[in-house]
């Protein structure tokens, strides 16, 4: 399922770590995409880390429409 209503997030802040992570500073402006197979979006949104997609949770985000 395509994301319709919002296209891209801003990074309010980022509890996940590791390298895939070091790309969603705060402040950061990232293109949603769709879960990867198996996952969903009832815990936030997607979006592409370093060299793989990563989720952010609610709160961590806002919607922007850039």
């Amino acid at each position: 399922m395509e994301h319709i209503k919002h296209k891209k997030l801003k990074v309010i802040r980022c509890s996940g770590f590791g390298e895939a992570f070091e790309n969603l500073k705060p402040g950061s402006i990232h293109d949603i995409i769709n879960p990867p197979f198996n996952e969903d979006r009832t815990r936030g949104e997607w979006v592409m880390g370093v060299g793989e997609p990563v989720l952010l949770i609610e709160g961590e985000f806002k919607y922007v429409y850039k």
